[in-house]
């Protein structure tokens, strides 16, 4: 099947994403030479369908869809982008589409891009994405320079509890808000649903993470956003303990700290100090390499000690310049007899910033016992 026997919707959907080099070139090749269109190194091509302001309307992909049949069980991610919420509620095909997908999509992200005095977008107003009843994961995101998403928690939870399925969960532009009517609702229906990964923030939405509580016991990633500037985040904090406290299969956790301050980490360090199952510990403090290191072996040292970890972590940004010393207090600590179960460190930046040699250098012992690992790849 040639290109021009694509509709324009599908061509669109396709093509936005690629890269205007090799990738291109490559999908006209075997969409001229496979006769279904979809080989096997086609399908990520349909892995993800974007809907929503400024891409094309549902009433238009579901013709597509409906044309091609045979690629909707490719479709595994959705993105509603959404510019307002007009057309969420008078676009009807959007129900007719969401079901045609439902048998194949796992994944669903809502991303705002509404003016920063404009009004939040409730999940009830969302009745549509309820369709996608085998979604595995969900993430309500936004673009940058937004406040959180704000729902009450009785919003939150109704509208996660349409996916049993659900297995990861990412609320970290989500605050859950206190109505001054709650005491008038009845309680909480429990999570229908058993999580595997859960990315949080730290410092907000206490609410909707005392509701999760019930839904971690299976849990095996934590991704925790730890900010200390929000002076009403203790209640949260409070939640997140108890979360590491009752995630007994943990084996991962990513803490991603908006700055330098880690005295007030107590809050995890503590309960995970007790957390057997933990191997990788990720530490993202977003700073250069010399901060980054100084912030992990606060962090380390306010954990004292855990017999099981493996792997720990640390991402940093670039900086110009050259280090000319190591960092042997460092060394003593994750070589010293805290971690007695550490495989290897690994240091992950964002860009290739100094030659492999010289970051060996500053890291002599664990050189030695090859236990340093160095990779790149977007922090994110």
């Amino acid at each position: 099947m040639s290109f021009s026997e694509l509709s324009p919707e599908l061509l669109y959907q396709i093509l936005h994403p690629l890269r205007a080099d090799g990738d291109f070139l490559s999908l006209k090749a075997c969409s001229l030479t496979c006769g279904s269109l979809v080989s096997p190194s086609q399908t990520y091509l349909f892995h993800t369908i974007r809907i929503g302001p400024p891409f094309p309307m549902p009433a238009q992909f579901l013709k597509a869809l409906q044309r091609y049949s045979h690629i909707q069980k490719y479709v595994k991610r959705v993105e509603v982008s959404e510019a307002g919420r007009v057309w969420m509620g008078s676009d009807v095909a959007l129900d007719d589409m969401l079901k045609i997908l439902s048998s194949s999509t796992i994944s669903l992200q809502i991303v705002r891009y509404l003016p920063a005095d404009s009004a939040n977008l409730l999940l009830h107003d969302l009745p549509a994405l309820q369709n996608l009843t085998r979604l595995e994961e969900l993430e309500i995101a936004q673009s940058r320079n937004h406040t959180p998403e704000s729902a009450d928690r009785y919003t939150i939870a109704r509208f996660c509890n349409a996916f049993p399925h659900l297995r990861i969960l990412d609320l970290r532009q989500v605050t859950s808000d206190s109505s001054a009517a709650s005491h008038r609702k009845p309680a909480l229906q429990s999570p229908t649903f058993q999580l595997e990964v859960l990315k949080i923030a730290s410092h907000r939405g206490r609410r909707i993470l005392k509701w999760i509580l019930p839904a971690i016991f299976n849990l095996k990633t934590l991704c925790l956003y730890h900010s200390s500037r929000h002076k009403n985040g203790d209640h949260a904090r409070r939640a997140v303990s108890c979360i590491i406290s009752g995630a007994t299969s943990l084996e991962e956790l990513h803490l991603n700290m908006a700055e330098q301050n880690t005295k007030e980490l107590s809050y995890v360090s503590t309960p995970l100090r007790q957390r057997d199952s933990l191997r990788t510990l990720v530490m993202s403090a977003l700073l250069p390499l010399d901060d980054a290191i100084q912030v992990a072996m606060a962090f380390l040292q306010r954990l004292k000690a855990h017999l099981f970890l493996e792997h720990i972590v640390i991402t940093y940004t670039v900086k110009s310049g050259w280090y000319t010393s190591g960092f042997e207090n460092f060394e003593d600590v994750v070589l010293g007899p805290q971690f007695p179960a550490l495989k290897w460190l690994e240091l992950r930046s964002e860009k290739v910033e100094y030659p492999e040699e010289g970051l060996v250098k500053m890291f002599p012992r664990l050189s030695e016992q090859r236990k340093l690992l160095l990779t790149v790849q977007k922090v994110k």
